[in-house]
Order: C-alpha cells, then sequence, then structure tokens
C-alpha cells in the first residue's frame, strides 16, 4: 500500500493511520516505549504511514496492519518501480468473532 491507493487516507490529512502490531517471533531487533515512525518501502517524504507513534514493542518479523486504509490490488500497484521479486502470494486473516 504505497503512494496512490493512499490519497483519501488519514495519512493525507496529517493523522496517523489506525494500526495494529501482530507479533512475530521476537527473535529480530525490537525498539520499546520509544516513539516509531512507520513508513512504505518508496522511501519518499510521502511515503509514511505513521509519524512518532507510540508502541509498547515492535520487532523485525512482526506484522502490522492497518485499517481505513481501503482495497490494495496488485493491478494497481507500482510492484515494478523499485524491480524487487514478485511476490507468490500472501494472504493475512484476522477473524473477529
Amino acid at each position: 500500500m504505497t503512494g496512490s491507493t493512499r490519497r483519501a487516507g488519514p495519512v493525507t490529512k496529517q493523522h496517523n493511520q489506525p494500526f495494529d502490531i501482530l507479533t512475530g517471533d521476537d527473535d529480530g531487533p525490537a525498539v520499546a516505549d520509544e516513539p516509531v515512525t512507520l513508513v512504505g518501502q518508496l522511501c519518499t517524504p510521502k511515503d509514511v504511514f505513521a509519524r512518532a507513534v507510540s508502541t509498547d514493542r515492535i520487532a523485525v518479523g512482526d506484522l502490522v496492519t492497518f485499517y481505513m486504509a481501503g482495497a490494495y490490488a496488485w493491478n494497481i500497484s507500482h510492484h515494478d518501480l523499485l524491480m524487487h521479486p514478485k511476490l507468490l502470494g500472501q494472504l493475512a486473516a484476522h477473524h473477529i468473532t
């Protein structure tokens, strides 16, 4: 989710994108009780999801889920911009009961 797909989202209105952190395997480097900035892979000033947000802990390997992000599909993705390898497929599901 980068650039063109977030035009109407909270970040464009100078708000942080709502998110949750799904803890990974806890083996990676971590930051605890410090503000963090969550950015996309484009490395541009506009590719920021949240600035200086508080988290209890975030680590390499954790998954960050964003709310109010809208739909995002491969056909409108800037997938060739960074020349990264193509994804075979990935699915993350969270069921609310």
